[in-house]
């Protein structure tokens, strides 16, 4: 089933480079497809064939298109981000294991911290980071997007430093942050639950 699973999804990194490159095959093609794959192969080992599963996988794919065309243009198309807001409501309507108010709740849960980041540090933060953290509330509810953000914060931080310490960019450069908020909210969509389990018996 992995392997079906796998090939499928392969099928479907393929369509999304369609939205991504639009131009001859080059790493970046082989690269989303292997990882659209690997994202289905985990998701299903955490939720099964259901209405959960679904809905996970049709979000890491929009993750994978958002992150690639936010590293290579520094934006996060509104189109993406507006199909993803309706299939989100959409997900909401079937998934019985998350309620409405936890999908409002998350929709301001990541968007309105980082709203306000944007508003003190006066442009600083994106209007497509905060879109796309309001409608991945909407999918994984409050508890799992405010962890997304908070690991997307943590690698950004980290992976920032290295980079000005090897002098890979410079000092005020801008480093696209949405690649960064995918990869949290992943990490959250599979290995969420545990982790908060972890920190409440801490």
């Amino acid at each position: 089933m992995d392997l079906i699973l796998f090939i499928i999804a392969l099928f479907i990194g393929f369509l999304l480079n369609r939205c991504i490159l639009k131009q001859k095959i080059s790493i970046k093609y082989l690269l989303v497809e292997v990882l659209n794959g690997l994202a289905y192969v985990l998701l299903y080992s955490v939720y099964g064939l259901s209405i959960q599963f679904i809905g996970m996988a049709f979000l890491a794919s929009s993750l994978i298109v958002i992150s690639f065309i936010d590293f290579e243009h520094m934006l996060i198309p509104n189109n993406v981000l507006i199909v993803l807001f309706v299939a989100g409501v959409m997900f909401n309507i079937l998934n019985s294991n998350l309620t409405i108010m936890d999908s409002v709740i998350g929709f301001f849960a990541a968007s309105v911290p980082l709203f306000l980041i944007a508003i003190f540090t006066k442009g600083g933060m994106g209007g497509g980071d905060i879109k796309l953290m309001a409608v991945v509330g909407i999918f994984i509810g409050w508890k799992l997007v405010t962890l997304s953000l908070i690991i997307g914060a943590c690698m950004s931080s980290v992976i920032g430093i290295i980079l000005l310490l090897f002098r890979v960019v410079k000092r005020k450069e801008p480093i696209p942050f949405g690649p960064f908020l995918a990869t949290g909210s992943f990490i959250a969509m599979v290995y969420g639950s545990r982790i908060i389990q972890w920190y409440m018996i801490l």
